[in-house]
């Protein structure tokens, strides 16, 4: 009978946590909740940027306290239900008052200790007046509640007061962080200032960046950046890839972007604070189509696995389409044993299609053995990194059955999931060719002129374009007829 019972409690607590789930989820979408925020920026540009409509401070102690609490919540709520009217069980208050109790003991005691640095290192609260608001009101709460039970009866009177008083903790705290600010910003130096004012525009400037990579992907926008030919940027326009340029070129204070790595310019297109990226997971739930794999500049293309129609019951590669940059040195394909508890030998072999080997990456054509407790092996193929610009340029890698190919069979193995693509990314900057000005005045009756031809965003490579003259045939004005 107490098994039965366990399983019970068991499978109520989950439901309780499903429930919990989705009512998390619901207040994440409120919280996500943004608007639209115009200003100029240093470029006198105007730039529209989205931005949270809630204060970190009340989303933290209202709905996402409730969101957190909602399981002992509805213990609670539940227990008192079931006894209206009767005297109430202890599990209602119980579960109140341990996960209060766990709340400010044990996770304060974690947060404190996760934060220190592994050289002894200390980080401070930022905003210590509300720090020191919500624990004053923590410790005041089990005053008050012992205030209510102590002659064991709970009025009306004592119900409201407690909606009071927690509607006293929201404004007080939401005051303490507006006072806080502004006492922080009067205590800064004018270095200080401005170095806040800076934070606050590239904040706004990497807002813009975001909104344009919701538009046309993160792939294009960091394309774009780096003078690469972006096929995802369909519909966007020169003063859009202009502005993306700006604006990467203010955030890193640059004026030559392929010193900026790759993955500092996916960090930037990443959403920092904790409602800003629940805005931004609500947003990009629907495509998660490419998502950083290394910190060397790989990328794995989730998305290519959608279109399997057959796979391969043995084995096959866990991702079908890898994007890698030159200047990563190398590509890391993984393969993956679905017979569990078996030793396997399979064979893996690069082939050429716009990339060609050895001029761009090295082949290779070799036996992998899985032993019976391995899972997945990686295979490192070289890439090579030159100095010349190209376009994207992409290559195969298959999986073969080593015996099959001694007698003479080639071919790989059976299932869509047998193969996948490496795309390599150029980061060479051939630059683009333009005249140095494009007003030139000369004296009349002059025999030749000089027009200078620069090459700018980049020189890597030889590049080459074409120049004719054409006459122009200028009006006469009014005055002058």
């Amino acid at each position: 009978m107490g098994a039965v019972y366990l399983v019970w409690l068991v499978y109520l607590f989950v439901g309780i946590g499903i429930i919990s789930d989705i009512f998390m989820e619901a207040i994440e979408a409120i919280t996500a909740q943004t608007k639209l925020e115009e200003y100029w920026d240093d470029n006198i540009q105007h730039v529209t940027v989205e931005v949270p409509v809630w204060n970190e401070t009340v989303a933290n102690l209202t709905l996402m306290a409730l969101g957190s609490s909602a399981p002992e919540i509805l213990l609670s709520v539940i227990s008192t239900l079931k006894a209206i009217e009767e005297v109430p069980p202890e599990l209602g208050p119980s579960t109140i008052v341990g996960s209060a109790s766990f709340n400010l003991l044990v996770i304060s005691a974690v947060s404190i200790i996760a934060v220190g640095g592994e050289d002894g290192s200390t980080k401070e609260i930022a905003d210590l007046w509300v720090f020191a608001v919500t624990t004053i009101f923590s410790l005041w709460a089990y005053i008050w509640m012992w205030i209510c039970v102590a002659d064991s009866y709970i009025s009306v009177a004592e119900g409201i007061m407690t909606c009071v008083f927690f509607v006293l903790l929201i404004v007080i705290a939401f005051t303490a962080d507006k006072l806080n600010k502004y006492r922080m910003s009067q205590r800064m130096s004018h270095e200080e200032q401005e170095e806040k004012v800076r934070q606050e525009m590239n904040k706004m400037k990497k807002d813009r960046l975001r909104s344009l990579a919701r538009d046309f992907s993160d792939r294009a926008v960091i394309e774009v950046a780096q003078g690469m030919p972006a096929k995802e940027s369909i519909g966007m326009n020169d003063d859009m890839k202009k502005e993306i340029k700006r604006l990467f070129c203010d955030i890193f204070e640059t004026n030559d972007l392929k010193e900026i790595a790759l993955n500092d310019m996916m960090a930037t297109l990443k959403h920092d604070q904790l409602l800003e990226r629940f805005a931004y997971r609500k947003r990009d739930r629907s495509d998660k189509e490419l998502r950083i794999k290394s910190d060397k500049g790989q990328l794995d293309h989730d998305e290519a696995r959608k279109h399997v129609k057959v796979e391969n019951d043995v084995v096959g590669f866990k991702c079908l389409h890898y994007s890698v940059t030159e200047s990563n040195g190398h590509v890391a394909v993984t393969i993956l044993k679905k017979a569990p508890d078996q030793e396997l030998l399979v064979g893996v072999r690069t082939r050429d299609d716009t990339a060609v080997s050895p001029k761009d990456y090295r082949e290779i054509n070799e036996h992998v053995q899985f032993g019976l407790r391995d899972r997945e092996v990686k295979i490192e193929i070289p890439i090579v990194d030159d100095e010349e610009w190209n376009p994207d340029l992409e290559f195969w890698v298959e999986l073969f059955d080593p015996l099959k190919q001694e007698q003479g069979l080639d071919d790989r193995l059976p299932g869509d999931d047998t193969r996948c693509k490496v795309t390599i990314l150029d980061e060479d900057f051939p630059g683009t060719i333009q005249f140095g000005e494009t007003d030139v005045r000369v004296r009349k009756g002059a025999t030749e002129v000089e027009i200078d031809i620069v090459r700018v965003d980049g020189n890597d490579g030889t590049i080459s374009c074409m120049i004719s003259t054409e006459p122009l045939t200028i009006e006469p004005s009014p005055q002058s007829a």
